[in-house]
């Protein structure tokens, strides 16, 4: 039994989890969750190579190799674990380097943990260091206490899409995006994003109902000289999963009253190779009446501005309060409207006002920043609390 190890953000471990079932199907044997991680049983060695080509929540996906928890003797505990991993069919004949990634607070850096994960393996087993392209990258994952550590098996950093060319200060990560739109609960249907910036939270979801690879134009950015995937054909592989991809039209509809992000977005769309499923124009939040017969729509899910010197408190409250007027017509009685926001707060008078009421919340971390995500629901029985 194989094992992977799947970093994703935190607040999104759910999301990641049944995104790699849906990914691998009855190859998914089984799964455990940590903070911003899953472990997930796999059959074969393809199934490494699926969870990295379609999945979109996800940062890294890791041939798993140990774990272990610490306080005080985070280095004995590393030199331990790394002298009891067999690292020779790994570095054999092929450079390597040490990265790591740290979140929380720890008494020691990222490179002081490579550094001493590096010199363990080549006092053992005498490989080449290249620190710029190597064959294998050790990946070291650290968070709060735990500490995870496996091989890269793709090389790079997942989360990242080379169609995210035109970006703006309030940007979600792609995977981010994906997250959001995944928690939602979107299924099908009519969605809206009514801020839609550059687009992320679209694109994503276009990918996702087309059954498209968000790396489909990345393939050259993978770095596998590690060999782990030798006996896997990879041009018959990715000719495979491309086939499964669609071109449907689709009911998302993106829409910002900055004609500049309009423009961001779709241009980002169209160099995602996803714009002919998406629709995206300038229209302000007031406006969106004007656009959508009563109880039509399905869902809103938006990254909504927060209050900034840009968008100062006495317009965003104008702008909260459109929003959530336009959606109580605009809604099906199921409906769905999910924001996401650093300080949802100011939300609540207008969704008392308005006869909204919230049906879920999480936490979703992009870095070190905190976004709040608030369902609301159409009610007329309750004023809302938060």
């Amino acid at each position: 039994m194989l094992q992977s190890l799947i970093i994703t953000h935190r607040g999104l471990e759910d999301v990641s989890e049944t995104e790699a079932k849906e990914i691998l199907g009855k190859n998914f044997l089984n799964s455990r969750k940590g903070e911003s991680i899953v472990v997930c049983s796999l059959n074969e060695k393809q199934d490494f190579m699926r969870l990295i080509y379609m999945g979109q929540s996800f940062s890294r996906v890791l041939y798993f190799l140990t774990e272990f928890d610490f306080k005080d003797d985070f280095f004995e505990k590393l030199e331990k674990s790394i002298n009891n991993i067999d690292f020779s069919e790994w570095v054999k004949e092929r450079t390597f380097r040490v990265s790591c990634e740290r979140e929380g607070n720890h008494d020691f850096s990222s490179e002081e943990v490579a550094r001493k994960a590096g010199e363990l393996i080549l006092e053992k087993y005498g490989a080449k260091v290249n620190l710029s392209e190597p064959d294998v990258t050790v990946y070291a994952y650290i968070y709060n206490g735990h500490c995870c550590i496996g091989i890269d098996l793709a090389g790079i950093e997942l989360s990242k899409r080379s169609y995210n060319v035109f970006s703006i200060p309030s940007s979600l990560k792609p995977s981010v995006a994906f997250g959001i739109f995944r928690a939602s609960g979107f299924k099908k249907g009519t969605l809206i994003d009514s801020f839609c910036g550059n687009g992320m939270i679209l694109i994503e979801a276009a990918m996702k109902l087309n059954s498209r690879s968000p790396h489909f134009f990345d393939k050259d950015r993978f770095r596998m000289n590690h060999g782990f995937f030798g006996e896997i054909n990879m041009e018959e592989f990715f000719e495979k999963e491309d086939r499964k991809a669609k071109d449907k039209k689709l009911e998302l509809y993106g829409y910002d009253n900055s004609m500049n992000h309009v423009q961001y977005s779709l241009k980002n769309a169209k160099i995602a190779g996803i714009n002919k499923s998406l629709n995206f124009s300038r229209v302000e939040a007031e406006w969106l009446d004007t656009k959508f017969a009563r109880e039509s729509v399905d869902f809103i899910v938006t990254r909504i501005p927060d209050v900034s010197k840009r968008l100062p408190e006495k317009e965003a409250l104008k702008c909260y309060k459109e929003l959530f007027y336009n959606a109580e017509y605009i809604l099906k009685k199921n409906g769905k409207m999910v924001l996401v926001m650093r300080k949802p707060e100011r939300l609540f008078r207008f969704a008392a006002e308005y006869t909204f009421k919230a049906a879920g919340k999480r936490d979703v971390w992009q870095g070190n920043d905190l976004l709040k995500m608030v369902v609301f629901v159409k009610s007329k029985k309750e004023k809302l609390k938060y």
